[in-house]
């Protein structure tokens, strides 16, 4: 009975830390597609997106429209008439990373004649649990 016991409280205390990150994790996330708003025009084109990029130190793949065409990466819906690039923006949180999401996803399509057509800023979303007595839990939030 005391191992089942001690189980149950190993598996609560694993599940305890993003009942309490206060909106970190949906803090960062804000907070990396404001700082992609407001540096806009560091990404009007995909020259001007890889040096972006590159003085983050974020690694970036791109894409062009015949890659594209030819083989369709997984995490994009559509291909464009021009070249996508694709960065993931690592997650610093701790607790955000493990139980959420370990990268901020971001993709940058372009038109056919390299102009930024499409920003579609992504993250795996925080889940909730509304309880009868009119709380709500957020898990990793």
């Amino acid at each position: 009975m005391v191992r089942i016991l001690a189980v149950v409280a190993l598996v609560w205390l694993a599940l305890m830390p993003p009942l309490f990150t206060g909106g970190t994790c949906t803090a960062e996330f804000d907070h990396e597609a404001a700082q992609l708003a407001a540096n806009q025009k560091s990404l009007a084109t995909p020259a001007l997106a890889q040096a972006y990029w590159g003085s983050r130190q974020v690694p970036i793949s791109v894409v062009s429209a015949e890659q594209c065409r030819r083989a369709k990466p997984r995490f994009i819906d559509v291909c464009g008439s021009g070249v996508l690039v694709h960065a993931v923006v690592p997650v610093h949180d701790r607790i955000c990373r493990f139980y959420r999401d370990d990268g901020i996803r971001v993709q940058l399509q372009y038109d056919n004649r390299d102009r930024l057509a499409r920003m579609v800023t992504e993250m795996n979303p925080f889940r909730s649990l509304p309880l009868p007595f009119g709380i709500t839990l957020h898990w990793a939030r």
